[in-house]
């Protein structure tokens, strides 16, 4: 694939796109993605996770990133 018009179907191949990663369980979630308010709807996905993982135990947090990358 060393044509960049194949970029699409390189990442199909490789399960690379947002819904790929999702559904395997690598990442947790997708931030929409708009000129206006990018950075606010990341900055809400930000605080948003930062507020869940600190009220979650440490051992849960360590256990579940463990069985993440044990999955991956």
């Amino acid at each position: 694939w060393k044509d960049p018009a194949k970029a699409p179907e390189a990442a199909a191949c490789l399960k690379l796109t947002a819904d790929d990663l999702l559904e395997l369980g690598i990442i947790e979630r997708k931030i929409r993605e708009t000129e206006d308010n990018l950075f606010q709807n990341f900055k809400k996905a930000l605080t948003d996770a930062i507020t869940l993982k600190t009220k979650t135990d440490t051992d849960i947090l360590l256990n579940n990133r463990y069985n993440k990358f044990r999955k991956i």
